[in-house]
């Protein structure tokens, strides 16, 4: 939970300063991706809270990985 809060409110340019998004911390590439789409989701989340105040919706498209016969 509060790995969650600090990848949805810590500032952009401060994300790769966390703990958990250190290159020692990442295993390999699927771990990288699904850090970043776990940051993605917890960044949109906190928005939609912010612009909902105001009534504005806001989505985010997330597509997971597609396996096709070029991958």
């Amino acid at each position: 939970a509060v790995e969650d809060e600090q990848l949805a409110i810590t500032p952009t340019e401060e994300l790769l300063n966390l703990s958990i998004l250190k290159p020692e911390n990442i295993k390999d590439t699927l771990h990288a991706y699904q850090m970043a789409k776990r940051c993605n989701e917890k960044r949109v989340m906190a928005e939609a809270v912010k612009w909902g105040e105001n009534g504005a919706r806001i989505n985010s498209i997330s597509p997971g990985i597609v396996v096709t016969p070029l991958a």
